[in-house]
């Protein structure tokens, strides 16, 4: 039971996976559009949206509720789990629980290191704290910003969530310059881009096996630099111009960071990094702009063809299911049934065992220990005239000898008996309830995979 749940959690999240990839698809090609005309507000915001289809599982429940039956309002779900995919699902689900695992023990690892990492740094001095101010009283900033000089600092970095940092490595700063850097790491804060980057580190940890993701994440922080970018050149409090301010960033750019550490913000981080950033912000002109309201509709658009697209995967994704259903299933109806003429048993008639039910509203594979003597039946689910309910059951030992069979709306017992592997498809005559049973007919206990499906 446990493993079936945890497997259908895993089957949620790479459906989710699969969700965020497409949606992922559609941005980067907007995105390429949308940076040819300068439009970084859209981009910034509408690359953190698609960060929603890597957390809604969209596919997930699309085909969870396309497999349920409705009636007197219950819902019935009827998507069948072959013993197959089922095991397939706990192997898969056992490999990313592994790559999880390691990912939460490299946060702890580097959370420590980010500790020592501050523990050698003293605070700054009070004409550096005073400029500090200054910006933050001018970018509205809620929270204090601790400035520090660390010896092993290579390049200005910005750190923390709750109590942020800004590291300076330990040299003479032009006042000019120094206001510059400190302007760019405090708009990190105000844009609450440290926030991000701890929020796509852990999304990343749980879909560590999509590359996707680990491209959507390294351009959202790209995008986090360049608005900072944005806002210290061209914004309404912007304090330098272009050339002033790249100028400052390139001369940074002459140490490479010796460190690299996670949930930090650096000045700069690599060449490759700093000429996208200077080719972003080059003839880029504020005004050009899209509006507020422009954004929204855009935003709206592309949301709504993302969530199309996911659908008609969705479809895609069942019918393909449907499809490995009937491969797997084959597997259990090879087997010759020892006796497939059908047993009629009118209601109220004395079976002679014992018979419990077993509540499975929401499953169709069973896996059964049923002691001797005794018969196991699931709940009712709702199946119309004119369908089939075909089952199947693989019997441990295999020298036992079993009753398999329906139970119809007014309680007749339809059934066929057989040993080791026993399958047959049951016409269904009326609209109603139905459960399907399986009897023990030997003195010892047996195992029974249980497999049935309403056509």
């Amino acid at each position: 039971m446990a493993w079936t749940i945890l497997s259908s959690w895993f089957f949620g999240v790479f459906l989710t996976s699969l969700t965020g990839t497409v949606s992922c698809f559609f941005w980067k090609l907007l995105e390429f559009v949308m940076e040819k005309k300068k439009q970084f507000r859209w981009i910034v915001f509408s690359g953190k949206l698609v960060i929603i289809f890597y957390l809604v599982p969209v596919i997930y429940l699309y085909i969870y509720f396309s497999e349920m039956l409705i009636a007197n309002n219950t819902y019935m779900y009827t998507m069948v789990v072959t013993p197959v995919i089922l095991y397939s699902i706990v192997a898969a689900f056992l490999i990313w629980f592994v790559g999880f695992c390691v990912g939460i023990l490299r946060y702890f690892m580097q959370k420590q290191n980010l500790k020592l990492f501050v523990s050698c740094s003293v605070p700054a001095d009070l004409k550096i704290n005073r400029i500090k101010d200054e910006i933050e009283k001018r970018l509205a900033l809620k929270q204090s910003v601790a400035v520090r000089f660390n010896s092993q600092c290579s390049v200005p970095v910005v750190m923390g969530v709750r109590k942020p940092v800004i590291l300076l490595p330990e040299q003479e700063y032009d006042q000019k310059k120094l206001r510059i850097i400190l302007e760019h790491e405090l708009m990190h804060v105000k844009h609450r881009d440290l926030f991000w980057k701890h929020f796509l580190y852990w999304i990343s940890k749980v879909h560590w096996f999509n590359y996707s993701f680990k491209c959507l994440t390294d351009d959202i922080n790209g995008w986090n630099e360049t608005y900072c970018d944005r806002d210290a050149c061209y914004g309404e409090m912007a304090i330098c111009t272009y050339e002033e301010y790249f100028d400052t960033i390139l001369e940074n750019a002459r140490v490479k960071p010796t460190e690299k550490l996670l949930f930090t913000m650096y000045l700069y981080e690599n060449k490759k990094g700093i000429k996208r950033r200077m080719v972003r912000m080059r003839h880029y002109h504020a005004s050009k702009e899209l509006r507020k309201v422009v954004v929204a509709l855009l935003t709206v658009c592309f949301v709504g063809v993302s969530s199309v697209t996911a659908f008609a995967a969705g479809e895609g994704m069942l019918k393909g299911y449907d499809a490995l259903t009937d491969t797997t299933a084959n597997k259990l109806t090879e087997a010759d049934v020892t006796n497939d003429v059908e047993t009629i048993i009118p209601p109220g008639t004395d079976i002679g065992i014992i018979e419990i039910e077993v509540p499975a509203r929401t499953r169709t594979y069973m896996d059964w220990t049923i002691p001797g003597d005794t018969g196991y039946r699931t709940g009712p689910f709702w199946v119309t005239k004119g369908k089939k309910i075909a089952t199947s059951a693989l019997i441990s030992p295999g020298n036992k000898f079993i009753n398999l069979g329906i139970i119809e709306p007014d309680g007749t017992r339809r059934q066929v008996s057989g040993m080791s592997a026993v399958a047959h498809t049951f016409d269904v005559n009326y609209t109603g309830g139905y459960c399907v049973f399986v009897e023990n007919r030997a003195s010892s206990e047996i195992t029974v995979q249980l497999l049935y499906e309403a056509q």
